[in-house]
């Protein structure tokens, strides 16, 4: 008896682990495919906007961003860059 009991107890650790380890594939899937859309509709809107109120529309974000002590993303050369990526 002691034996199933142990036994039922490593499949369920197993399992739930298993399970944990698809669920974070799963949101990791649904955060990469939210990234390329974000950035497939950054890229539609900059050619669609005039390039001065693009550039107002940014200003704004940047200063409302500064003034809440949060920026996620700097500007290089006009695009944005995620924090603590790159240029190269």
């Amino acid at each position: 008896m002691q034996y199933q009991n142990e036994t039922f107890l490593l499949y369920e650790k197993e399992r739930k682990k298993e399970e944990a380890k698809k669920l974070k594939e799963r949101e990791d899937k649904l955060v990469e495919q939210y990234e390329e859309y974000k950035d497939m509709e950054i890229s539609r809107i900059r050619t669609t906007i005039r390039i001065d109120e693009l550039a107002e529309f940014e200003n704004i974000t940047r200063a409302k961003l500064q003034s809440e002590g949060s920026t996620p993303y700097f500007m290089m050369d006009g695009y944005p860059l995620k924090a603590g990526h790159s240029v190269t």
